[in-house]
């Protein structure tokens, strides 16, 4: 019985091993290398930041106050020069309003993958290559339609088109359906600037699309009655600017940050070329002449 106890026990101890290193293949890892297109540092930074917050899971908001930090002073801009078609971009040296909010949102979702499967393993190791394959899946989940990049015209250009569809996979919460109200916007801003989108070919589809994004209900807070938002607005909620500019579903997007019934913003700001933290939003919103309303989506991570 003694035996069959120690067999047991050594056969368990096998297993953890086995479980506790968890990484890729070699070539897992030179497929992930041929997918992405890494700027600079970025991936170290990401392997960084996943490290130190995989095994501390916390609500987005919490999420956002700690790690945020990271990536305050960071270059505005699209920083995708050089990326192929095919390959995801992996930029946290530059970023605009949109890529920000995705690598947030990338980074929380995978930290909190992460803390389920160290949990099970008790106190596994990833190795660099899995931490950053775990990102990408994410990245291209909040990216991309069906998760996958399969070239420009797989990207979801519409932020809001973006948010409806973290709504649909259960990762945001539409906060204006119930604290604003419902309208319809004529969404053409793409086709009526193809010059400026080099990268589609197939704008029969994208018209299709623009047509679907034209006629579906969506909700939004008029500036008007922002006072029906800032009493139940929380630290972490996904901001977007709705805009009077034709054609365009929104101009900006942030996170919302609160202090002492205070409402501020971290966001990466075009006009100051930068990711900034904790901007007054009053302020902020103040200097804003096209804005109608705001869309507001709440991360449930």
């Amino acid at each position: 019985m003694w035996q069959r106890r120690v067999y047991t026990r050594f056969f368990r101890s096998l297993l953890a091993v086995g479980v506790l290193a968890i990484g890729l293949s070699a070539t897992d890892a030179d497929d992930l290398a041929r997918k992405t297109y890494v700027v600079g540092d970025s991936r170290d930074q990401i392997i960084a930041t996943l490290r130190a917050s995989y095994t501390t899971p916390v609500c987005f908001g919490d999420y956002l106050e700690a790690h945020a930090p990271r990536f305050e002073g960071v270059r505005y801009g699209a920083g995708g020069a050089g990326c192929g078609e095919y390959q995801t971009l992996i930029n946290v040296k530059q970023m605009d309003c949109v890529t920000f909010v995705e690598n947030m949102l990338a980074l929380a979702t995978t930290s909190r993958e992460l803390h389920a499967q160290w949990r099970t393993a008790d106190t596994a190791h990833f190795s660099d290559d899995y931490l950053l394959a775990r990102f990408v899946h994410h990245l291209n989940a909040i990216r991309y339609y069906q998760g996958t990049n399969c070239g420009w015209e797989s990207r979801i250009h519409y932020f809001t088109d973006a948010l409806r569809q973290l709504a649909a996979n259960q990762l945001a919460l539409d906060v204006g359906q119930f604290l604003g109200e419902a309208y319809t916007k004529r969404i053409s801003y793409l086709s009526d600037h193809k010059r400026a989108f080099p990268g589609i070919d197939d704008w029969e589809a994208l018209g299709s699309l623009e047509s679907e994004l034209s006629s579906a209900q969506r909700f939004f807070v008029p500036l008007s009655e922002i006072y029906r938002y800032e009493q139940f607005a929380q630290t972490g909620d996904i901001v977007a600017l709705a805009t009077d500019v034709q054609g365009l579903d929104v101009s900006h997007v942030g996170f919302m940050h609160v202090e002492n019934g205070e409402l501020y913003m971290t966001h990466a700001s075009s006009k100051n070329r930068k990711v900034e933290l904790k901007v007054n939003f009053c302020d902020y919103m103040g200097r804003r002449t096209t804005i109608t309303g705001l869309v507001v989506y709440r991360p449930v991570l």
